[in-house]
């Protein structure tokens, strides 16, 4: 069909109906043509927005999943943390009763202690080596030995107890 720029002042009714159907019949063809288009457009949108609603049920779960692992991280933390304090004051008082231990150790010790010096105070024969002065010297090495023994587990129960005070503290930064 051959279009071609009519003069209005010439126009038949033959001319102008064939462009008016050459009009419509454009028309249409872009009609069908945005069709497919439009349809094409849909097809498009609907997947994206399942894959957003996908990746939106993705993240969500992502994140519960997170705060589950956190809340329980955060709990053996805190079980943690209080086997933690539990321990450390069970070692405290254990050096609390070594301590006490130490000094009535010591008090027995300086009573032997006073005992050897006023034997060393007798005079002439009186003065000798007995069973009892053996046994007060045998009973002063070994409350010697056990005061030694008692203050190295007291030391040792310090460092102890200073490790359990930092990890406490350590733990109990962390949540």
């Amino acid at each position: 069909m051959d279009l071609h720029p009519l003069d209005p002042a010439n126009i038949t009714l033959d001319e102008w109906e064939m462009f008016t159907k050459g009009n419509i019949e454009n028309a249409a063809k872009e009609i069908n043509s945005a069709r497919l288009l439009r349809s094409y457009v849909d097809i498009l949108l609907k997947q994206v927005i399942d894959d957003l609603w996908n990746q939106y049920h993705t993240v969500n779960e992502t994140f519960r999943k997170r705060i589950e692992e956190t809340k329980d991280a955060k709990t053996r933390m805190e079980v943690q943390h209080s086997e933690i304090v539990r321990q450390a004051n069970e070692l405290t008082r254990a050096i609390t009763r070594l301590e006490k231990s130490i000094s009535t150790k010591e008090g027995f010790m300086a009573l032997a202690h006073t005992r050897l010096g006023n034997r060393a105070q007798r005079p002439g024969i009186e003065l000798c080596k007995d069973l009892v002065e053996i046994s007060l010297v045998n009973e002063v090495a070994e409350l010697r030995e056990n005061v030694a023994l008692l203050q190295h587990e007291a030391r040792r129960s310090r460092s102890v107890s200073e490790i359990f005070v930092e990890n406490s503290n350590s733990t109990g930064r962390r949540y």
